[in-house]
């Protein structure tokens, strides 16, 4: 096959590259959809187009890839099929040869993940997560796990919390993929869902469990009981319910993100390990110069605690006071909701809330453009809501 120049991408910008299929040459390219990038190889054999997958960046680095892909090539130029040839050299490992637990498994790849992570209670969500719903899979072999072992996991919280168990199988299936690349299971996935779980597992109408949201005919007169209030939980609420921030992210909030008439979060605090650019509203600037600065403190509402942001607990329970059920993180599904009744581009809403946007060719050239200039009309007038003004 013909390689052409070899060793396009560079190691320092793989994770920040766009959605999309990025080639390094020679067959090789690395696919990146929303925060998942994967290694693929592409090759003609016999006249037919063909694709093998090397497995994710996460698990498999540039120079591995590179590695792989150069065998790979090198058995196509001997007219070996690849695919073929790597099923023939994986036979089903044995437990005394390579046998270890699933609990075993959660751990390596929580080590190996947790540094890309938000923050250290997203990792022990992430871990606890499984070994609460798949207790009965810890001491288990993987090389032994099947999509019936996995259907009966998923089944127990499949009906009554759809989500629980569509987060607790994603993050089966990443560990298990892990446990499949370095040949510790033979694979097919069993936690894959694709003609695999999702004809074993009954259709759950998927409603979204919007995180006890403010009702957006309420969010006026909640904001305004908020406005008249020096708690510490009511102005971090007035912070979230006009940013439509994560509660992590603007209880982090440090003054060097407020940068003239936008905050920029840098990338390292953003779940999607992307910079986010919020419009700053004429009501959001009036809020942000109202409070007062501490120079001990970096922190736009800083916590109680010296040096400390403001916990989580105390944002919630402020507003569970004035608004029994609803949480913090609520308030971007309040504004979502707002959007979508105002007619808002989707585009421009999912954005808000730094969302992974489409990839598809309309969209991407719709995305060429600055979205957080677009969003500013948004901003305002979301705002402008919020204050009971409109």
């Amino acid at each position: 096959m013909r390689t052409g120049t070899l060793k396009k991408l560079k190691a320092t910008q793989l994770k920040s590259l766009p959605e999309g299929v990025h080639s390094d040459g020679g067959g090789l390219y690395l696919k990146s959809k929303g925060n998942r990038q994967s290694w693929i190889f592409r090759f003609t054999m016999n006249g037919r187009k063909r694709e093998m997958g090397f497995g994710a960046l996460s698990i498999v680095s540039l120079a591995t890839a590179r590695d792989l892909a150069a065998q790979a090539r090198d058995k196509v130029a001997r007219g070996v099929d690849p695919i073929s040839a790597r099923k023939d050299a994986s036979p089903a490992p044995s437990r005394a040869q390579q046998g270890i637990s699933f609990e075993a498994a959660i751990d390596r790849h929580v080590q190996r993940n947790k540094a890309d992570w938000t923050s250290a209670k997203h990792a022990k969500i992430w871990e606890n997560s499984l070994r609460t719903h798949a207790r009965s899979l810890l001491d288990r072999d993987v090389a032994t796990i099947t999509v019936h072992d996995a259907e009966a996991i998923l089944a127990a919280i499949w009906a009554e919390k759809p989500e629980t168990a569509r987060r607790v199988r994603q993050r089966c299936e990443r560990v298990m993929a892990g446990c499949i690349v370095r040949n510790e299971h033979p694979g097919p996935n069993p936690f894959a869902w694709r003609d695999n779980l999702e004809v074993l597992l009954a259709k759950v109408s998927r409603v979204r469990n919007h995180h006890g949201m403010v009702a957006v005919e309420d969010a006026p007169q909640v904001v305004a009981t908020m406005m008249g209030s020096d708690a510490l939980g009511a102005k971090m609420n007035i912070l979230v319910a006009h940013t439509a921030l994560r509660s992590g992210t603007a209880r982090t909030l440090a003054w060097s993100d407020v940068q003239g008439d936008m905050i920029v979060v840098p990338p390292e605090r953003m779940k999607s390990r992307k910079a986010h650019r919020v419009p700053i509203s004429n009501p959001l600037g009036a809020f942000l110069d109202a409070l007062p600065r501490f120079n001990a403190s970096p922190l736009v509402i800083p916590g109680s605690s010296p040096g400390r942001p403001v916990s989580d607990m105390t944002a919630s329970k402020y507003l569970k006071g004035i608004y029994p059920g609803a949480v913090v993180h609520g308030w971007r599904s309040t504004f979502r909701t707002w959007a979508a009744r105002e007619g808002y581009d989707r585009l421009l809403a999912e954005d808000m809330l730094s969302h992974s946007l489409g990839s598809n060719t309309v969209e991407a050239a719709y995305l060429r453009g600055d979205l957080a200039e677009k969003r500013r009309e948004m901003c305002e007038a979301w705002s402008t809501y919020l204050q009971g003004t409109k």
